[in-house]
């Protein structure tokens, strides 16, 4: 099975306006968000060789699930929905966190025992888009009870 079920949206990183996107309890390895930034209705410019984003979700269970993000070619941030991030019916709340990618530089400072090395990785800002909602629908039965049955085909 080759096909993705990808939902498009438009977040903000100002504007707070109500964003819900509805996946199934246990789907794994095929749904998908593909978010497109604003900065108050402007789009907001992220680079793949720039810039690193990142999923923050909370499911209902009060678990999180804190993963990396694919940045695309148009500067779309792609977040799959894991398996894990399904594993509970009800609401879930979600951000993605955009950061410019640290260039790491190595300083060399003089302190009481000779020279040491501290690497800086700057000081560059981190940007967070407005919280969406994602609508986990209840499966019809809970998978534990497929695998603990008796099947006779």
């Amino acid at each position: 099975m080759n096909s993705q079920a990808v939902k498009k949206v438009g977040i903000d990183v100002s504007d707070n306006k109500y964003i819900s996107i509805n996946a199934k309890q246990y789907d794994r390895n095929l749904r998908y968000i593909l978010i497109t930034c604003y900065n108050q209705k402007v789009l907001f410019p992220i680079k793949k060789s720039v810039h690193s984003a990142y999923i923050r979700y909370k499911k209902p269970d009060n678990h999180e699930v804190f993963n990396t993000c694919e940045i695309t070619e148009n500067g779309e941030i792609l977040v799959e929905l894991t398996e894990q991030m399904l594993a509970v019916a009800g609401i879930c709340y979600a951000d993605v966190v955009i950061h410019k990618n640290m260039a790491l530089e190595v300083d060399i400072a003089e302190n009481d025992d000779g020279l040491v090395e501290i690497i800086n990785v700057g000081n560059d800002g981190i940007i967070s888009t407005m919280t969406f909602i994602v609508n986990v629908q209840e499966a019809a039965f809970d998978n534990e009870q497929i695998e603990s049955s008796y099947e006779y085909n």
